[in-house]
């Protein structure tokens, strides 16, 4: 309680919420057959310091006998559940869970198998109250720390006490017929929240009017989502900051039936019943990206920015997407 408060009394004096008369967080989770989906919001709530300022805005994609009911917290949670017939893919669904926003002060977005430690809320209104004094317009994000399921209790683990910052594969090359880079996250050692270039979708934590701002592409399918993301947020302002103090945990799958919670939408089960193929709708999703990214296309809302140019974050970054080149500092030998 003590720290609650304290918390509470430190982002009063950043003035990191004048604007605003609460501190109400928005979690946006999209769903795919994913077992983990009601340990995920409860384990939010239990552990969240002021667990009354959360609002979920939930897409569960799932075959109709195994979709949740959260009657118990219903005042807390939009829900809208989906035939896995029914559904376009992971972007298409984040778009639809960021249309439930209803003007709460914070936008997180999370995936539907993570965990929290206790106080998450504080701990990343106080990283938000640090980046607001760099920059009024910001977006915190990096690579969760893992977790694990063991005798289906899920055991964090913290993997570094660095800064896990994201870089492009140091052996990396761009294809001809493709925009896609991979990211690797790397512990670095700062005090201080770091400026990057790459949004991780998995945790996303923010002021709420970047929903107006940046709103999800549900053309996209699912390979270049952070990328095309985390361009169109840098040309609309916002600037990206990995911090120390990430209180969430994912579990990453590896194939193993340990670590197997969730069906994937490619699953040719589900996949055949759908009338459009996920390898069609991944084609023009990637056609799509390369037509933003590399030819700045005209895609209206869900283009790029007029704050800052393709050719300036291409000199902030190192990523050419234009001209199909990676700059030394962009790797995970440079220096961020």
């Amino acid at each position: 309680e003590g720290e609650s408060l304290w918390a509470g009394h430190y982002l009063k004096f950043c003035g990191i919420h004048k604007e605003y008369e609460t501190m109400t967080i928005f979690i946006s989770i999209a769903s795919y057959c994913d077992r983990l989906l009601e340990q995920t919001v409860r384990d939010a709530l239990a552990k969240a310091s002021r667990p009354s300022e959360l609002r979920f805005g939930i897409i569960e994609q799932n075959f109709a006998e195994r979709r949740l009911k959260f009657d118990d917290i219903k005042s807390q949670v939009r829900y809208v559940g989906i035939d896995v017939r029914d559904t376009r893919g992971a972007c298409w669904a984040r778009s639809l869970a960021m249309s439930l926003y209803s003007g709460e002060a914070w936008f997180m977005q999370i995936d539907s198998h993570m965990v929290f430690d206790q106080g998450w809320d504080d701990t990343l209104l106080i990283a938000a109250a640090r980046c607001s004094q760099m920059s009024p317009k910001f977006v915190i994000s990096n690579y969760p720390h893992p977790f694990k399921m063991v005798d289906d209790v899920p055991v964090p683990e913290r993997s570094t006490d660095g800064i896990l910052y994201g870089y492009v594969s140091d052996d990396f090359e761009f294809k001809e017929d493709s925009t896609i880079v991979p990211i690797t996250a790397a512990s670095i050692t700062s005090d201080t929240p770091v400026k990057g270039f790459h949004i991780a979708a998995g945790f996303i934590f923010t002021h709420g009017r970047f929903v107006y701002e940046v709103p999800y592409d549900p053309h996209l399918y699912f390979e270049g989502e952070e990328q095309t993301l985390s361009v169109r947020a840098w040309t609309h302002g916002w600037d990206i900051y990995h911090t120390t103090d990430v209180p969430i945990y994912h579990l990453y799958s590896t194939g193993d039936i340990a670590t197997t919670h969730r069906e994937v939408h490619w699953a040719p089960n589900s996949d055949k019943e759908r009338n459009q193929r996920w390898w069609e709708l991944d084609n023009k999703s990637k056609a799509r990206m390369t037509a933003l990214l590399q030819h700045n296309a005209d895609l209206g809302i869900y283009g790029l920015g007029k704050v800052r140019t393709l050719a300036e974050f291409a000199n902030f970054s190192g990523i050419d997407y234009r001209n199909k080149t990676i700059a030394p500092y962009a790797r995970k030998k440079g220096n961020p």
